[in-house]
């Protein structure tokens, strides 16, 4: 009976001795860890603390077999590198295995700054505390604070960190300096150039306190372009305030790129540029795309002609664009050219671009309401207004705004179908709640309105195109309706009017996965500035994951209005954003 007793016992126990054991690791045949890690040691790492015995270089023969003393100093740093602060090392009675007792993880308790501006505000910094304490983090806290710090004028400050591997308090120590304006800038010479030229892509002005954030703006403007091939800001405290100097690497000046997405309205998205960034001494540049997608084919050549003989904001825009859309609704062909005064403009809060001048657009009609063939020759004015945040941002949209106001004015007197004045305005706006790092909640509102001011109405014997007249539906505005569904006669409208509201979560899931939910409200109106029954709106949710290539977004919402049956919209893109 015994016997048997002690049989079911060693079968009961016996599975979790197997578990005990799979829970150590054996790093080596010399050093056993008490439990496997999480995240193991690199292969690198395992041959300096093991050796590598399969090593058959003589001249590598001191790495076969590494000294225990040595191997023990070498594993105590990998460990804290992974939060094991306290490993304990005891040795077989032979003195030939090193049995490592690893404890558990050290973790950040608490997080206090000593020193610094009010402002600095370090509760705002979050994934701190409960994270391992390992040198890593606490690299992160400090370059944290001296970021922050260099955004609200203190160029130079000094900051240490110091942690309690007991108690797990960590100490950051400020000296912020004094707060300071930029006063001068020195740049390295671009073959070809007249000096000064990338001066009309700053995001600050010299006098203002300096910002570190505006000098990265500047980078990726400059970049954004192809412009030169690298381009870096450093920084210098003196007497007088600081003195920034800009290095570059020129490269060659033309680029091509090519790109492709997908989404679910036009399937497969395919885009080619080819842009020659620095056309004469001033760096004017021209620009050749070519975008096509199921709805949507364009072929356009956009030229920025710095004609003036010293640097500055101020370029003409000469355009030439071929576009095909074949929509649900109608299918049109347009030939467009442009020539337009423009400029850009920058404080230390917001840029803006303005451009007015004529504009040329050569229509035809293969299916939809209005003309088979048209023209217009109008006074297009454009103004894009972007705070400096929401650029900063813009690859990981978090907080800001951007708006953009877009006029058409034609007249029938002079070479146009018919007099129609075009407004439209889009704006966008997200808020970080309480301005956390990383965010744990960002809310964004999204309008766009339009209107047409002419004597013409939608429908049959209009004289005005179909790609002229408004339409609601689709990723853009009412995610709960299909692209371009509304109105449902399919004829278009004069005014239109839209808002969407969106909360979306930071990334608190696995994989950076970031839920939000929104609801889109919109409106239209067979007549100018009028609207017209229904209201359309449309709940929804939908995922957001910015992987290593690019951002994947999805919804799922569904369309009511009055007196319509409304459906579900399924939404799926990649590279779009909010």
């Amino acid at each position: 009976m015994i016997q048997w007793i002690l049989v079911g016992f060693l079968i009961a126990v016996y599975p979790l001795v197997g578990m005990a054991r799979e829970e150590s690791e054996v790093l080596c045949p010399t050093i056993v860890l008490s439990h496997r890690l999480k995240n193991g040691l690199s292969d690198v790492e395992k041959k300096l603390v093991c050796g590598d015995t399969r090593s058959i270089d003589a001249s590598n023969e001191g790495w076969r077999t590494i000294p225990p003393p040595q191997a023990q100093f070498l594993l105590k740093n990998f460990l804290q590198d992974r939060g094991f602060l306290h490993p304990k090392f005891t040795q077989s009675a032979d003195g030939r295995i090193n049995y490592v007792e690893l404890g558990d993880v050290t973790r950040v308790t608490r997080l206090s700054v000593h020193g610094g501006p009010e402002e600095l505000s370090i509760q705002r910094k979050r994934k701190i505390v409960g994270e391992p304490l390992t040198p890593a983090i606490l690299e992160v806290i400090q370059k944290w604070v001296v970021h922050r710090l260099q955004t609200f004028g203190y160029a130079c400050p000094k900051v240490t960190t110091a942690a309690n591997p007991v108690t797990g308090e960590v100490e950051v120590y400020v000296n912020a300096g004094e707060r300071q304006s930029m006063v001068a800038i020195e740049e390295d010479p671009i073959p070809g150039l007249i000096p000064g030229v990338l001066r009309r892509y700053d995001a600050f002005r010299l006098g203002y306190p300096y910002n570190a954030d505006l000098l990265s703006i500047t980078e990726n403007r400059v970049m954004g372009i192809s412009l030169v091939q690298d381009i870096h800001f450093t920084t210098k405290c003196e007497a007088d305030g600081v003195h920034v100097t800009q290095a570059i690497v020129a490269g060659k000046p033309s680029f091509l790129s090519v790109g492709a997405g997908i989404n679910t309205e036009g399937l497969i998205i395919g885009k080619a540029s080819w842009r020659n960034s620095r056309l004469g001494l001033l760096a004017s540049w021209t620009d050749l795309t070519l975008m096509a997608s199921a709805q949507e084919q364009r072929l356009g050549m956009t030229v920025n002609w710095y004609f003036l003989p010293y640097p500055t904001r101020y370029f003409f825009r000469p355009l030439l664009e071929v576009r095909h859309q074949n929509e649900t609704a109608f299918e049109t062909a347009t030939v467009r050219a442009q020539f337009a005064p423009s400029t850009t403009w920058d404080n230390q809060s917001l840029g803006a671009t303005l451009l007015i001048g004529p504009n040329l657009e050569l229509l035809r009609t293969f299916r939809g309401s209005g003309p088979t063939d048209s023209h217009f020759l109008s006074l297009e004015g454009r103004l894009d207004v972007k705070t400096h945040d929401f650029e900063y941002y813009q690859t990981n949209p978090q907080s800001g705004f951007d708006a953009t106001l877009i006029s058409n004015i034609s007249d029938v007197n002079l070479y146009s179908q018919v007099s129609v004045q075009r407004y439209r305005l889009q704006a966008q706006g997200l808020w970080n709640f309480n301005n956390y790092d990383p965010p744990f909640l960002i809310f964004g509102l999204r309008m766009g309105a339009a209107t047409l001011l002419t004597d013409e109405r939608p429908g049959l014997g209009s004289r005005l195109p179909a790609n002229y007249t408004e339409f609601l539906g689709g990723s853009v505005d009412l995610r709960g309706f299909a692209r371009k569904e509304l109105p449902k006669d399919g004829l278009g409208a004069l005014t239109s009017f839209y808002t969407d509201l969106e909360v979306r979560m930071g990334r608190e899931l696995p994989l950076g996965l970031e839920p939000f939910a929104f609801i889109d409200v919109g409106i239209l109106g067979s007549a100018p500035l009028t609207f017209d029954d229904p209201i359309y709106w449309s709940p929804g949710f939908g995922i957001r994951w910015s992987s290593s290539i690019g951002v994947f977004r999805t919804t799922l919402a569904h369309g009511f209005a009055q007196n319509m049956s409304g459906h579900y919209q399924f939404f799926l893109s990649y590279g779009e954003e909010f």
